[in-house]
């Protein structure tokens, strides 16, 4: 079961046929799925984004196959442990390891393989571990510590060696939890970081960790002649004023 590298990969298509049935009960038509999920290259007939979309959904309907249950998280591992694997693919099979996980018989394995992609923060798969993280903390406490998830988003957040991308989920996971602890950053973010994007999602998240002090804060940049930062900052007063109970504080 190891990675296949076809560079034009062919669909399976009546294994994918019978899997959409949910009638798929042959390892053998599991084991041809699996090889289609890990192969390289795009099929005659399909774009990228298609391919990538496609792969997602058949990713999503295994989860729904009983015969899938022993092998499906180590077949997901097996994909985003492929570091010459499309990155897109790889993302996906990180943001499958959290919605699979209830359901998952080897919990332990998808935990490891989470914690692992944090490390990942060049693009989109450290955002994406980090998020699905966060979102199991709610409902498997005893396994994914909510400390550590919150510790795993503080430290991402104020890493200025992460990309972009991971930094912004980071900002976005600590407005979620509602961490006082990254209000500093936030405020420092929204007034000194590199790129506009950034400052944006560091203003969106002062509207999640700030109370009536952040008002005057936010009312500076919904005033400021960068229509990004302006746009972010009458954003942010509008959550505010819904998250101080509907009292109107936009003069």
């Amino acid at each position: 079961s190891g990675v296949e590298g076809s560079s034009s990969p062919a669909v399976p298509e009546r294994a994918i046929q019978r899997l959409n049935e949910n009638i798929i009960t042959a390892q053998a038509e599991l084991e041809e799925i699996y090889r289609f999920l890990r192969s390289y290259g795009v099929p005659p007939g399909r774009t990228q984004a298609s391919l990538h979309a496609f792969k997602s959904g058949v990713m999503s309907r295994l989860q729904y196959n009983p015969a899938a249950r022993n092998t499906l998280s180590q077949a997901l591992v097996s994909i985003f442990s492929d570091h010459g694997q499309d990155p897109v693919i790889r993302d996906y099979a990180v943001q499958h390891f959290a919605s699979w996980y209830p359901d998952a018989p080897d919990k332990e394995v998808l935990e490891t393989a989470l914690w692992s992609a944090l490390e990942e923060t060049g693009g989109t798969i450290a955002g994406s571990a980090l998020l699905g993280l966060m979102h199991l903390t709610g409902g498997w406490p005893e396994q994914i510590d909510l400390q550590e998830v919150e510790r795993a988003a503080l430290k991402m957040a104020g890493d200025e060696r992460c990309g972009e991308l991971s930094r912004i989920t980071a900002l976005q996971v600590c407005g979620r939890l509602t961490l006082k602890a990254a209000l500093p950053l936030a405020e420092r973010l929204a007034e000194n970081a590199t790129s506009v994007t950034l400052q944006t999602a560091a203003i969106a998240t002062l509207a999640d960790l700030g109370g009536q002090e952040a008002i005057p804060v936010l009312r500076g940049y919904a005033e400021n002649d960068n229509p990004r930062l302006a746009m972010a900052g009458r954003t942010a007063l509008e959550r505010l004023e819904r998250k101080e109970n509907g009292r109107p504080i936009v003069q």
